[in-house]
């Protein structure tokens, strides 16, 4: 079965996008058919960039703001057919650059590989504890050290996968779902920690301010209200409590886009 090769060719996150994004201009010169291609990529691109968004937001428990792919103008055309044609694979390549950078963030996981057969990946799992007024956010940081790991295209039934890594696959743009992978292989090293916690207020808690608010109309509470929140903010993801290591010898899979990890579980 091909999905249970040991990997040989492994896609960065930005070849990846780049192969999802598809540009294909024509070889035969045709500004029309080169203009085509340019808009069904930069569709293909949006797609990509909305569904990570999802991923990000519902998820990983944070929000990315990726750069748009921008139209041509109609000058464009005036150019020599080879420079308006190198002109939209830079600015793609551009733009999947900066995506790429967006993610560059210590609140998704990262793979990297020791050999063809070993790998260390981390990935974040969002916790929420609720509450009648608060719910209280954490995230949880793993390390994984595998060995004798193997690449599974998706669908990647052969995979037990769990309803929270299904979700996310779910999630994932369509055009990346051909270059998503489930990595499996033998956990011989676990870490895990609380990288964050904060607090949100619930509801319940937000219309009870919102009452509040048009009952006091005076700007002194308006300013204890707003220094509150903000330093709830600042506060709520400067904790790291604990650090746990353990030897391990379990089936260890994680769904990767190139060196980006999404998630990940133990069988």
């Amino acid at each position: 079965m091909n999905s249970l090769k040991v990997l040989k060719n492994r896609y960065t996150f930005p070849e990846a996008v780049e192969r999802a994004v598809d540009f294909r201009p024509p070889i035969v010169h045709g500004d029309r058919q080169l203009f085509t291609e340019y808009a069904q990529a930069a569709e293909r691109y949006t797609q990509i960039i909305s569904g990570l968004k999802t991923v990000c937001r519902n998820f990983l428990d944070f929000q990315i703001t990726p750069p748009p792919l921008d139209a041509f103008e109609a000058a464009a055309a005036a150019l020599p057919y080879s420079d308006t044609r190198e002109l939209m694979q830079h600015r793609i390549r551009q733009a999947i650059s900066a995506l790429a950078e967006a993610l560059d963030i210590p609140q998704l996981g990262r793979v990297t590989w020791a050999d063809r057969e070993s790998c260390r990946f981390t990935y974040f799992e969002v916790q929420r504890d609720r509450g009648i007024l608060r719910n209280t956010v954490r995230r949880i940081a793993h390390q994984h050290d595998v060995v004798k790991a193997r690449q599974h295209k998706l669908p990647a039934t052969e995979v037990v996968i769990p309803k929270r890594g299904l979700e996310i696959i779910s999630a994932i743009p369509a055009p990346l779902k051909r270059y998503t992978r489930v990595i499996t292989g033998l956990e011989v090293r676990r870490q895990a920690r609380e990288d964050s916690s904060r607090e949100e207020s619930t509801w319940l808690a937000q219309a009870l301010a919102r009452g509040k608010r048009q009952l006091t109309q005076t700007k002194t509470t308006a300013a204890v209200g707003l220094a509150a929140a903000g330093s709830a903010l600042v506060s709520g993801f400067s904790t790291l409590l604990s650090a746990v290591t353990a030897p391990v010898a379990i089936a260890d899979p994680a769904i990767v886009i190139g060196e980006v990890c999404l998630y990940g579980w133990e069988n």
